[in-house]
């Protein structure tokens, strides 16, 4: 396939987004340097690499010992980061002397390792507390973090831009936005003047391993469908869309490119719409859970989704292919009602940790599709003829025993999960998005008519 970039017909970057209130700057010098050769021709970055060097020697991060002919010698390198604030400008310029883990061998260099990770759905939760509690949020930037050592940390003000994320706040809750990392993927996919479209996929949308051709540029379709999940983190709308794209990464063609560009297109004309965090109470938790059975046409597996909600900000969600294949449409709908239920538990657990009381048992929704599944937990003389189903069964039954859980039932027209598990019309998939609190920013709006 010959595309405009290919054939030399695609006009050049304007560097700015028409009819959009943010006008984000594209500068030369954002090039981070790949060697340590060509970082040392630049004072910035020689001042950056002395304070991290003096660093490493303060907290004696290593001894100088000779070496033995029977040791493995792992060397090191530089690893260079250059920090943005929300308007494509040099925040900061960041250096860490790494070591070359690949050269490392099992059980002779090391015995086990260890990467402190948070779940996304920690930071929502998070936020959700302090929005309603009226807290300050400050924005903490540490310098040099050693697990011997003390913690050297920055006091960058009022929270205002984190992990790519752009943070606003008035008398109605915090917003979330990722208008400049949403820029950066429509430039570095030459689509900043594409054609917007209202929603991320098609309502007739199911893509196969075997459609189209082979895609000539496999990194691309990685690098870009890995910051298309990176994004979902705070955009529950574009969540199904993503997971369709992802099932690809190993065999991407043509046509699956085409998909990862209708998701483009939409981020295009939705780049303003940010997470709205309302102050809300946070005295309950409530999910909803449903499948699309057999939703998957390379095999007859099951899409399942969730969503949970604390108070009424939604703060975890997802879609995804089931591991296995589901025998009956009940057993997909209790796969997915238990990955929900676990979900649940493990939010109550954080929620104690943070001494965050809840008064009532959470309740999981489920609309009537769904509810033989409730009728199977409340009447144990269906389980012997669904023996199959038992692991999830028990998991779920349970907790709803234990009053951990209320399994309660909800109408078709509102069941949210419906996004999530596949493609909409798009009256529906915008009333659904709403109640996500997905919207356009109203600080956007403002911007917009000074602008004016």
């Amino acid at each position: 396939m010959t595309t405009r970039s290919k054939d030399g017909t695609l006009p050049p970057p304007r560097f700015t987004i028409s009819r959009h209130p943010f006008a984000f700057s594209v500068s030369t010098t954002l090039q981070e340097p790949q060697t340590f050769a060509h970082a040392r021709k630049h004072s910035a970055w020689r001042a950056i690499m002395a304070e991290e060097h003096l660093a490493l020697l303060q907290n004696h991060t290593w001894d100088l010992v000779s070496p033995s002919p029977m040791q493995n010698v792992v060397s090191c390198k530089w690893v260079y980061h250059i920090e943005q604030k929300a308007d494509g400008t040099i925040d900061s310029y960041k250096a860490q002397l790494v070591a070359k883990r690949f050269n490392q061998r099992e059980r002779v260099d090391y015995s086990e390792t260890f990467s402190p990770v948070i779940k996304p759905v920690t930071i929502q939760t998070v936020l959700s507390i302090v929005v309603p509690s009226q807290w300050p949020i400050r924005q903490l930037d540490v310098k040099n973090a050693f697990f011997h050592g003390h913690l050297t940390k920055e006091d960058l003000g009022p929270l205002h831009f984190f992990l790519g994320m752009e943070a606003c706040t008035n008398g109605t809750g915090l917003y979330l936005t990722q208008s400049k990392y949403i820029y950066d993927i429509l430039a570095r996919t030459s689509m900043l003047e594409c054609k917007p479209i209202s929603s991320p996929v098609s309502s007739k949308s199911r893509l196969s391993l075997h459609d189209g051709d082979l895609f000539q540029d496999p990194f691309l379709y990685k690098s870009v469908v890995g910051s298309l999940r990176y994004l979902s983190l705070i955009r529950s709308d574009i969540v199904y869309a993503v997971n369709q794209v992802c099932r690809f990464m190993h065999f991407p063609t043509t046509a699956h490119w085409m998909a990862v560009k209708h998701i483009l297109r939409y981020l295009k004309g939705t780049i303003t719409y940010d997470l709205h965090i309302r102050p809300s109470p946070i005295s309950s938790i409530h999910g909803f859970s449903d499948t699309d059975w057999v939703g998957n046409p390379d095999d007859p597996r099951s899409i399942s989704g969730f969503i949970v909600f604390l108070g009424s900000d939604p703060v975890s969600w997802s879609s995804k292919k089931q591991r296995t294949i589901a025998r009956s449409s009940i057993e997909s709908k209790y796969k997915s009602l238990a990955n929900a239920t676990a979900e649940i538990l493990w939010l109550k657990s954080l929620l104690r940790e943070l001494e965050v009381s809840q008064y009532h048992p959470p309740t999981l929704w489920c609309d009537n599709n769904n509810i033989f599944a409730i009728y199977l937990m409340t009447n144990p003389i269906f389980h012997a003829r669904t023996k199959h189903i038992e692991i999830d069964y028990h998991f779920v039954l349970e907790r709803f025993m234990r009053k951990q859980l209320s399994v309660r039932f909800i109408n078709s027209d509102d069941q949210l999960v419906d996004a999530l598990t596949k493609g909409l019309p798009f009256s529906r998939f915008a009333d659904i998005r709403s109640k996500l609190h997905v919207a356009k920013s109203p600080f956007s709006l403002r911007r917009s008519n000074r602008e004016d």
